[in-house]
């Protein structure tokens, strides 16, 4: 990825957590955290990842509260970020968290049989 890529989709990241904080008033939507944007090289897709504290459920209704407003943070980047063009955005909810915890109970599982040997 070059550098131009980089920053822009690290400054929509910023934007979007900003828009996130203060503009974004949904009360079905839990708290929203912007974890990264992956940004085609041609600047005209922005992957948002996205994680929420809640059950999957909860997680899914948001992605789909996040899809329906698309417009809406198209609208609000446009706003704060010149760009030529506003990026499609594409909301895709992340799951490195748990991927990690998970790695974590295996490796807790593994410690706990080792020290019972």
């Amino acid at each position: 990825m070059n550098r131009r890529v980089e920053r822009v989709a690290e400054l929509i990241k910023r934007e979007m957590g900003k828009i996130m904080i203060a503009d974004f008033k949904n009360q079905e939507v839990g708290f929203i955290t912007i974890t990264d944007v992956d940004l085609t090289a041609d600047l005209k897709l922005a992957k948002i990842f996205f994680s929420v504290y809640g059950p999957p459920e909860k997680q899914k209704q948001t992605q789909k509260i996040l899809e329906e407003a698309t417009p809406f943070f198209r609208k609000e980047i446009a706003h704060r970020v010149q760009l030529r063009f506003v990026p499609q955005l594409r909301f895709y909810y992340d799951q490195t968290a748990e991927k990690a915890e998970h790695v974590f109970e295996i490796l807790n599982k593994l410690k706990k049989e080792e020290e019972k040997k």
